[in-house]
């Protein structure tokens, strides 16, 4: 229950991130067509644009990290993540680090991790209802008893040393 609901809490957060974002940015030109938040280019590195689904997945990731920086400067700040990211992940496969068997592995399992985490959003989360959820939890709940409590104001001990 927990990891559903700090799963849909981050999908709430990267939405309100990336909506904000896309009130926040203003097309070049005023012929523009409107563009989608998450296609809206913030920064490019060797021609190959930075978008808002880039800042959004840098703030889903970043998750509590980025609540220290104050809002005002948060995009700025993913902008600036998003950019190294990127620039040292191209220097990386310039120098053939990306062909090395651990860090091939290492990708690997990251995708296999990054596709887990979709399929059961998409498959299984998306068929529980949010009252499912509240009348699973309402039963469990109800089942859990409490220990007895013991509330001490004193400690006794035969010396003063041993206090």
């Amino acid at each position: 229950m927990t990891l559903r609901l700090n799963r849909a809490f981050r999908a709430l957060a990267v939405l309100t991130f990336t909506a904000a974002l896309g009130g926040l940015a203003m097309p070049a030109h005023a012929e523009d067509a409107p563009k989608k938040p998450e296609e809206t280019v913030f920064a490019t590195i060797d021609g190959k644009p930075i978008t808002g689904a880039d800042l959004g997945m840098a703030a889903a990731e970043l998750g509590d990290q980025l609540q220290r920086i104050p809002p005002q400067q948060q995009r700025q700040a993913l902008i600036d993540i998003v950019v190294e990211i990127k620039m040292m992940s191209q220097a990386a496969r310039e120098s053939g680090l990306d062909k090395k068997p651990d860090v091939e592995q290492h990708v690997a399992f990251a995708v296999d991790r990054t596709l887990r985490s979709e399929y059961l959003r998409d498959t299984i989360l998306a068929k529980v209802s949010e009252d499912a959820a509240k009348k699973r939890y309402d039963e469990d709940i109800a089942k859990f008893f409490p220990g007895d409590e013991i509330h001490v104001q004193h400690i006794l001990v035969k010396t003063e040393d041993e206090a």
